[in-house]
């Protein structure tokens, strides 16, 4: 993150901890969304199999 001033040294613990929250929220919704794609992309692929009736690399 940007470097902070050492005269707010008694407001450096919470804002360490805000942007550290902040930013493993994000990296959370980044995971997730990964997640969901992932298992949107499977169940395509799941669906077109059934649809073919010929289990493509299975």
């Amino acid at each position: 993150m940007c470097p902070k001033p050492k005269h707010l040294n008694g407001m450096l613990g919470f804002e360490y901890l805000v942007d550290h929250a902040v930013l493993g929220i994000f990296l959370f919704f980044l995971y997730l969304q990964a997640m969901i794609s992932a298992a949107i992309l499977m169940a395509i692929s799941a669906g077109v199999r059934l649809l073919i009736g010929n289990p493509i690399g299975a």
